[in-house]
């Protein structure tokens, strides 16, 4: 065991001041004197006299917001940890020195809903990115092969490659490549970097750190943001209509009122545009990819599913948006994937006005959070919040529908946020999902690949879900129809 010499190492370290100027050794300890002092003060202070000092948590959050946002922002572990903060300490949780977490059974309308005559939780900056105040059919090689494809990667080249069309009048050629743009690409690999900014616009002490650690990750980000926005503008050059009779978001967004004038700025049209591209398409891709991780790792559901679905369409051009609304089960599936799996891993903060929630008064200016991922797995809301039951969203009258789940609180399920800040894609995202689960199963049998079991499980979330590969196999179904 190594031993330490107090009196030799005081006297090392007063050698080294010794030698310092008269005004730089009484500098360095009036530094050092006020750290001493400050420090102390300021976790007292947020352990017993601050606001939220008798908000339930672990006593190193109501320290410091460090943790929380690391675990956030660059491990992307903090979804499991607030999770299961909300089963030990209850429905509101403090995270941060300023900062709590609300479970979505009495946060959804008091944080993000309008209430008349109240005052709003307004929007927490900079927390997408630095300055965002303004803001799987084809792959016919694959399948006749039988060889397992990534139905991640397959996912995200559909969406991607759909809301390109749906933007820019566009799309992104994935499907007919197999491969990402490279825009697409940069957007992917720019996640993390996002999460690095963010990180350091709170704590520019440790920059130097985060830069030393994240520069790679920071350049993508920044790359990804200079694509967008040449991409944008190649658009905005076309006009409101970028072909004869033809129209896409971008015609509304660039559409002129009756002053003449825009509905969006410049910059706010460069800034939408590829939040509209990357949320449009990257939280679809990863429903769809859950969707059949946990529809393929539970035979029993696949097997409903796919009796369901070929039960009700006899040919593949019957399945259209409003043909597959109508199959419970699949909505079923969807919903409970959704549950299970929320794509959007973290929703945004607000700042509070100060108001009450729950019955606790919570003072202005602090940053409230309702993690979708804590609500949806909390037993006090759902039974068997862990499990993959998607008859817990049948109707009564349907054959499989379970008794057991009739007290489940369907009030907090929000997978698209909640009120005016409702996710406006949500109806399309729906179609999607329907559209392209209804083609691929009333085509083909598909199952995992063995060794997967753990796919969800190992994932972190940094905003989106950090998916490895999902390798199934996918063989033409055998019986007579027609599934051209």
């Amino acid at each position: 065991m190594l031993s330490l010499d107090i009196n030799k190492y005081s006297q090392r370290l007063v050698a080294h001041i010794q030698p310092l100027p008269p005004n730089v050794e009484v500098g360095l300890i009036l530094c050092v004197t006020t750290l001493i002092v400050t420090i102390p003060t300021v976790v007292v202070y947020r352990l017993y006299f601050h606001p939220l000092a008798e908000v339930p948590g672990r006593k190193i959050h109501a320290i410091t917001g460090f943790l929380t946002q690391w675990k956030s922002h660059v491990t992307g572990t903090w979804l499991r940890e607030a999770a299961q903060l909300h089963r030990q300490y209850g429905p509101i949780v403090r995270i941060g020195p300023n900062h709590i977490a609300v479970d979505g059974s009495i946060g959804w309308p008091q944080v993000y809903g309008h209430q008349p005559g109240k005052a709003e939780f307004s929007k927490y900056p900079n927390f997408i990115f630095p300055g965002d105040g303004m803001s799987l059919i084809g792959a016919q090689k694959d399948d006749h092969r039988r060889e397992p494809i990534d139905i991640v990667t397959w996912a995200n080249l559909t969406t991607v490659d759909i809301i390109g069309d749906l933007t820019f009048s566009e799309s992104f050629g994935g499907l007919k490549s197999g491969g990402y743009h490279p825009w697409v690409q940069n957007f992917f690999d720019g996640i993390r970097g996002e999460g690095m900014m963010r990180l350091m616009d709170r704590y520019l002490l440790l920059k130097p750190f985060i830069l030393a650690i994240g520069y790679r990750h920071i350049r993508e980000s920044i790359e990804s943001a200079e694509m967008s926005m040449e991409k944008a503008k190649a658009r905005v050059a076309l006009g409101e209509q970028p072909f004869e009779g033809r129209r896409d978001f971008m015609t509304y967004m660039l559409r002129r009122g009756k002053d003449g004038v825009t509905a969006m700025s410049e910059t706010e049209l460069l800034v939408n545009s590829s939040i509209v591209i990357g949320a449009g398409s990257e939280t679809t891709a990863t429903a769809l990819s859950g969707a059949f991780f946990y529809i393929g790792t539970h035979p029993q559901v696949y097997s409903y599913l796919v009796d369901e679905i070929r039960g009700a369409f006899t040919d593949a051009s019957d399945i259209a948006l409003k043909s597959t609304a109508q199959v419970q089960y699949l909505h079923a599936c969807i919903e409970e994937t959704l549950s299970i799996y929320p794509p959007a891993a973290e929703t945004p903060p607000r700042v509070c006005p100060g108001a009450t929630i729950g019955g606790k008064y919570i003072p202005k200016g602090t940053v409230v959070t309702v993690y979708q991922w804590a609500t949806f797995r909390n037993p006090s809301n759902f039974a068997d919040p862990n499990s993959f039951r998607p008859e817990r969203w049948l109707p009564k009258t349907h054959a499989l529908y379970d008794e057991k789940y009739a007290g489940d609180n369907r009030a907090v399920f929000k997978p698209f946020s909640y009120g005016a800040r409702d996710c406006i894609g949500k109806n399309l995202a729906y179609a999607e999902l329907r559209v392209i689960l209804s083609h691929i199963l009333f085509k083909f049998d598909f199952e995992l690949k063995p060794g997967q079991s753990d796919w969800h499980e190992k994932q972190t979330s940094l905003l989106v879900w950090d998916k490895d590969p999902l390798n199934i196999t996918l063989k033409l179904r055998q019986d007579e129809v027609s599934i051209s």
